[in-house]
């Protein structure tokens, strides 16, 4: 194939890559359309598990299945490899301690910034406010606790790996293992909607794209993406529950929570220890192996474009500007959706 033939070949998966994460976006507008339709229509008849459980669902259609739907059919997609079992699978996953702590990185790093930032708030409720209010992080119960645990360990997980790693980079392999690696990553991170979460999520997605490539499958990847998540859906279980609640936030004497919940207690304490030997020494792993990547390079068999012209190519077709739209809309807020709300009088 000739250089000009190739170069259009590597525009045109560009902008169906981008396009499909333009309905990607879309759908999360559909998504917090219909969600704040059923909140205000529905909510007294539905109840505080049910309104949750319809956001899980809607999202679960909107967020993870229809895109990954859309991905196969843009695309034709059809591997049979995806899920093969690679030589050292037990090696892969071995991974995950270094990859729970590079990924909390950024993680204490955008906390410590807030912090700073928020010490200059004169008021508690400013700092509450800042972070969306502790209302919007857990789960109102434990059902919805537990919905919430399968929908991030398996629904998500499954998903995202099959979208951003079965089906993105492999179709942007053959333009560059790096390239594709980088991309795949970055669209990862911009699908969670929100500075905090696409700080780490972009940095996961470049470890478990890394992993990807050297499995050759998303098996691997997948696993550690659901074993990630597994570590946030055990605390929000443990938060939901009632003598949790009442410790944290004082529903009665610190002592005597303790004594009446001695065991659900018992088993928060036991989590956090664990909680904070994973990151402690996840982050050394981290650390040591980073010092190791430094002399690895990705393959490149694409080089009648230069990288720097690639990340161009791919972020100036029409679809990835629409995408890029509506990324700054969701990180906004959603300004778009709420327009749309009012003007339909939903």
């Amino acid at each position: 194939m000739v250089k000009s033939e190739k170069t259009a070949e590597f525009k045109a998966v560009c902008a169906k890559v981008a396009l499909i994460m333009v309905f990607f976006f879309a759908g999360a507008i559909v998504c917090l359309l219909i969600v704040s339709y059923v909140h205000v229509n529905f909510a007294e008849q539905l109840g505080v598990t049910g309104s949750y459980m319809s956001r899980l669902i809607l999202s679960a259609v909107f967020l993870q299945a229809i895109p990954s739907i859309t991905a196969v059919s843009v695309f034709k997609f059809r591997s049979d490899s995806l899920y093969k079992k690679p030589p050292r699978l037990a090696k892969a996953l071995g991974n995950f301690p270094a990859m729970y702590g590079l990924g909390q990185i950024p993680n204490l790093l955008f906390f410590l910034v807030i912090w700073i930032i928020m010490s200059f708030q004169s008021k508690q409720e400013d700092m509450a406010r800042a972070f969306g209010g502790m209302e919007s992080v857990f789960p109102p119960n434990i059902i919805c606790a537990i919905a919430l645990f399968i929908y991030a360990v398996f629904i998500a997980a499954f998903f995202e790996e099959f979208l951003c790693r079965g089906v993105i980079l492999h179709v942007l392999k053959p333009y560059g293992n790096g390239f594709a690696v980088i991309i795949s990553g970055l669209l990862f991170g911009l699908m969670h909607g929100n500075v905090h979460q696409f700080i780490y999520a972009f940095v996961l997605g470049i470890v478990l794209g890394y992993i990807t490539i050297q499995t050759g499958s998303i098996l691997a990847s997948t696993i550690l993406h659901a074993m990630f998540n597994s570590i946030g859906g055990i605390m929000l279980l443990l938060m939901s529950t009632r003598s949790v609640q009442d410790y944290m936030f004082g529903g009665g004497e610190e002592g005597e929570v303790l004594v009446r919940n001695s065991g659900v207690m018992a088993a928060y304490g036991m989590f956090y220890v664990m909680f904070f030997i994973l990151v402690i020494s996840g982050i050394a792993l981290a650390i040591k192996r980073l010092f190791r990547l430094k002399r690895y390079k990705f393959e490149n068999d694409f080089t009648e474009i230069t990288t720097k012209q690639k990340f161009v190519t791919f972020f100036v077709s029409v679809p990835a500007v629409i995408m890029l739209i509506l990324v700054i809309d969701r990180f906004a807020g959603g300004f778009i959706a709420s327009k749309i709300f009012q003007l339909l009088k939903l």
